[in-house]
């Protein structure tokens, strides 16, 4: 008689393997940077609001219009989210987390 075969064994879970590794200097680092990028985001869309009143007052703007504007901020805002996965994958995290500084920094001038 053919002797049975040993069942095949199951593979580790992704979530169970980073649990056993754990966090290390570099994922700290990078959490920070990228934490950085999210908090200049937020407090740009936090700036909003005080950018339309002082356009409101200086051009005169319907609500309307002041709607308008913010509403533009949030749609880039989402179509950059949208867009940073893929091209995270494609370009790396790095090039990215840089871009989206540098970004950031130039937009707010503008």
């Amino acid at each position: 008689m053919a002797a049975l075969a040993e069942p095949p064994t199951m593979a580790p879970l992704v979530g169970s393997v980073i649990d056993n590794i754990g966090m290390g200097p570099y994922q700290w680092k990078e959490g920070m940077v990228s934490s950085c990028v999210w908090l200049a985001d937020g407090a740009e869309l936090l700036l909003i609001g005080s950018v339309t009143r002082a356009m409101e007052l200086e051009w005169d703007l319907t609500a309307t219009q002041k709607g308008g504007l913010v509403s533009i901020v949030f749609v880039g805002v989402m179509l950059g989210n949208m867009a940073s996965g893929p091209c995270s994958d494609r370009i790396g995290r790095r090039w990215l987390t840089i871009i989206s500084y540098a970004a950031i920094g130039i937009f707010s001038v503008l």
